[in-house]
């Protein structure tokens, strides 16, 4: 059985750490205030004085910390997870990170034999006690393998249903945070309740992160909820005066849906 190491126990954390350690994994945790620390370590966890000290006792090391320079500093600075790295050592990094310093990472990691896994999740803190959270993963395929995230996310999204892959699709292009996001049929063949959720995270990453949010439809409903639209037909653009207003047509076929 892997052992696993866990660095960064905030709120959703902690109980991913939980999680894993429920589901029979030995489990070395590590966070700069001690209280979680002390929790798990009460639980069964063994607790570690760094996160050097957490890599050299295992198999799999986690992180998910606030942002990017945290990382790369438990990472690749002093006492780091650089420090304690071994041939054959996973990392996986539960926090969203720029691409460039998932990559600087990666790299760095890579050359003392450390295979790398960016794993971004969603689903917030119930997501974390519940383990049903969505990770998005990116790295060597093998790597994924060897690791398991059953622990903490209890189904592949090929076990999802259309409109939660639809979201997970959506939450995957959002990661990096691109300045455009396109959303090419959105609500597809979706029933009313599964496209009503897919539009309202359309609606909440272009109102709560200020996300452009591109969709291309021929859903009617879709269509009524945007601020601006350009109807086309025939590969034309149609009102070509008024752009970005909903053309009366399309406007009156929503209506009588």
């Amino acid at each position: 059985m892997l052992k696993v190491g866990y660095i960064g126990l905030g709120l959703m954390g902690k109980s991913i750490a939980r999680n894993i350690l429920k589901a029979g994994f030995p489990l070395v945790v590590h966070n700069r205030s001690r209280a979680a620390v002390e929790e798990l370590a009460a639980e069964g966890a063994i607790p570690a004085g760094s996160p050097a000290e957490v890599a050299g006792q295992v198999d799999v090391v986690f992180t998910n910390l606030p942002d990017s320079p945290d990382v790369e500093r438990v990472a690749l600075g002093k006492d780091g997870i650089i420090e304690g790295a071994h041939s054959g050592l996973i990392f996986v990094d539960n926090s969203t990170i720029k691409p460039v310093t998932a990559r600087h990472i990666a790299r760095v990691l890579g050359a003392q034999g450390v295979q790398c896994l960016d794993a971004p999740v969603s689903g917030g803190d119930i997501g974390a006690r519940n383990a049903t959270l969505v990770i998005m993963v990116g790295g060597p395929a093998e790597a994924l393998e060897r690791v398991n995230l059953g622990a903490f996310a209890r189904r592949r999204v090929t076990e999802l249903s259309g409109g939660e892959q639809q979201r997970v699709a959506i939450a995957r292009a959002v990661v990096n945070r691109p300045s455009i996001v396109l959303a090419d049929e959105p609500t597809g063949s979706l029933d009313s309740l599964n496209s009503g959720k897919v539009l309202q995270m359309l609606r909440d990453l272009n109102d709560k992160l200020g996300q452009t949010i591109v969709m291309i439809t021929h859903d009617c409903d879709a269509a009524s909820t945007a601020s601006r639209v350009i109807e086309m037909k025939d590969g034309q653009i149609l009102s070509p005066n008024q752009p970005f207003h909903l053309s009366h047509s399309l406007r009156e076929a929503a209506e009588n849906q």
